[in-house]
């Protein structure tokens, strides 16, 4: 069984008084933090396929939720640099806010991408459709990172007694919410605009080769 090199919030106790354990307990401690991360890495996995599967039966389209997904890699960059500036560590609690977080990022790329398709199929050409779409969604999704920052700031820098154990979840999704929202608005259209381009060249090319054939 593989060994994490992460902190295990359940087994935190047992892992500070190791003097008064034997080797055989230490070995059964990491045995069940090392359970214990795989399945919730398992349940990661599970939820990014999830979010996949519907944004393919919403759009019709195995190309583009690739695309809206691409804010889920962006929000780690937030996730550690939050954990790092907090003096916290990527632990069964953060995994779990970084499963929280992968639903909260995805939505700001989602409602983006979604006004750019729909302002093509009314026959608007690409990079005014970008043009026209950033700054409509702009508000909402400025507001949605706004409200729910307002309402787990309290939890990441001013957890009550008793919620401290819970406090790297809101670290997780505070700063990978942020991170990822600032890059999704810069990031997403200009990938979308260069998948748009490679789907339009190989059809040209599909297209000569059965012309020549």
């Amino acid at each position: 069984m593989p060994v994490y090199p992460f902190s295990c919030h359940s087994c935190e106790y047992e892992l500070m008084h190791t003097d008064a354990l034997s080797w055989r307990s230490l070995e059964i401690i990491l045995q069940l933090c090392n359970a214990e991360f795989e399945r919730l890495l398992q349940g990661l996995v599970i939820s990014l396929l999830l979010i996949y599967l519907i944004l393919v039966i919403q759009f019709g389209s195995f190309i583009q939720p690739l695309v809206m997904m691409l804010s889920i890699p962006l929000q780690l960059v937030g996730v550690f640099g939050a954990l790092l500036l907090a003096g916290q560590t990527l632990s069964t609690v953060s995994i779990l806010g970084i499963i929280i977080l992968s639903g909260l990022s995805v939505s700001a790329a989602i409602l983006l991408l979604e006004l750019i398709l729909t302002k093509r199929q009314e026959g608007v050409p690409r990079d005014i459709a970008i043009r026209e779409a950033g700054p409509v969604r702009l508000k909402a999704i400025v507001m949605t990172t706004f409200t729910t920052i307002i309402v787990i700031v309290r939890l990441a820098f001013f957890p009550e007694t008793g919620m401290d154990a819970y406090s790297p979840i809101a670290t997780v999704i505070l700063g990978g919410l942020v991170i990822s929202t600032l890059l999704t608005l810069i990031v997403v259209p200009v990938v979308y605009s260069v998948v748009d381009d490679v789907s339009r060249w190989l059809f040209g090319l599909r297209k000569k080769l059965r012309w020549h054939s």
